[in-house]
């Protein structure tokens, strides 16, 4: 069944293809007006079966300038610190838009521990707590750390696909 709708569909797009060279040789347009879509519908319609994480913008579309996506402008880091001590962990985000938040995470295994959600903490640990600073650094900071700090903390941007900078804090007894 399969490799029947694969002929069918074969036999139509290699018919098109004729169309489409025949009518570029007589130099008019094959599909008058299709040519003014939007990329994302040729998308679409060419792969149907695929997940889009880049979806373009209304703004590409339409022609006007699109806004930049967001970055970290620092690459995962590693943090050692002594027991007791106070420890920020940066996350710089550029072009980061007012539709899109920043969260930080800890991940322990495959769980996840909610830490903040832009300037907000939800961590019912009261160590930590998200100090923002200009012009763009969600540093979540931990006040007096313990042995059991040490880990993967997440700093997540919500675009889409997200953004994830991992920061890998260990807590030294000695």
């Amino acid at each position: 069944m399969l490799s029947r709708l694969s002929a069918v569909v074969a036999s139509i797009l290699v018919h098109q293809l004729h169309v489409l060279c025949a009518a570029t040789s007589l130099g008019t347009k094959p599909f008058p007006g299709l040519e003014n879509l939007p990329k994302s519908f040729w998308h679409e319609l060419s792969s149907p079966f695929t997940e889009v994480y880049e979806v373009e913008s209304f703004a590409t579309e339409t022609g006007s300038t699109p806004e930049p996506s967001p970055f970290f402008e620092d690459s995962e880091s590693n943090i050692t610190v002594q027991l007791g001590a106070k420890v920020y962990m940066h996350c710089r985000v550029q072009n980061l838009q007012d539709t899109f938040k920043v969260s930080w995470v800890r991940r322990r295994g495959e769980e996840l521990h909610l830490l903040t959600i832009d300037r907000d903490t939800y961590a019912s640990d009261s160590r930590f707590s998200l100090e923002f600073e200009m012009p763009n650094d969600w540093r979540l900071f931990l006040s007096s750390a313990i042995e059991r700090d040490g880990g993967v903390y997440e700093c997540q941007v919500s675009a889409h696909p997200p953004l994830i900078r991992t920061v890998h804090l260990t807590v030294s007894g000695e």
